[in-house]
């Protein structure tokens, strides 16, 4: 969301869409060798370009992908619902900042910010070094270390040992790996951070 050239908030939406193209319906077959064979890629695609929809552009590239989309028309709508899902977070963010004014809304965004780092920063009080190492059936492994930092209240999460990327689809990129780190640390929070 912007003021003028100023960025003041993000709103974003997540979706998983189910048909996207690819060998097999639902995306990720066992077999994939290569990421084009999971579905259409969308690479720094600009879908939205002065407040219009590029809906022709999106079709040609859902349908002339390698291994195109099914449904080009339904992996549309589920771009709109996106689309829209943000629109409104705009429309609700504006509204608060219309009541409460943009002083009172980013401190209290401030410390909705403060409250979570502060929660998490509780478990890492509670947290212990620690280590552990899966071997997959594929014969790659996982390898996890924890390191905690008592005095700085923070914890380094070290990959090292893990397996390199394998020629298979079964492989994390880093950011698949950051969410799911980040995830096990807000499931250990026992504090509303909402």
């Amino acid at each position: 969301m912007f003021d003028g050239a100023e960025i003041l908030f993000y709103v974003a939406s997540r979706g998983h869409h189910a048909e996207i193209g690819g060998l097999t319906p639902g995306s990720m077959p066992a077999f994939s060798r290569d990421v084009h064979e999971e579905g259409v890629l969308f690479d720094n695609w600009l879908l939205v370009a002065d407040g219009r929809l590029r809906e022709a552009e999106t079709v040609g590239l859902l349908r002339d992908s390698p291994y195109p989309s099914r449904n080009p028309q339904t992996n549309l709508a589920d771009l709109r619902a996106q689309i829209a899902a943000n629109q409104r977070g705009v429309a609700e963010v504006r509204a608060m900042i219309d009541h409460f004014g943009l002083d009172v809304v980013q401190a209290y965004m401030r410390h909705v910010q403060d409250n979570a780092e502060e929660a998490v920063r509780r478990v890492v009080d509670a947290l212990d070094d620690g280590a552990f190492r899966y071997e997959l059936d594929s014969g790659a492994v996982i390898a996890v270390r924890i390191i905690v930092d008592r005095a700085g209240r923070a914890a380094s999460i070290d990959f090292t040992g893990t397996s390199a990327q394998l020629d298979t689809n079964f492989n994390a990129p880093s950011s698949v790996a950051t969410a799911a780190v980040l995830y096990v640390f807000r499931t250990l929070v026992d504090d509303d951070i909402l």
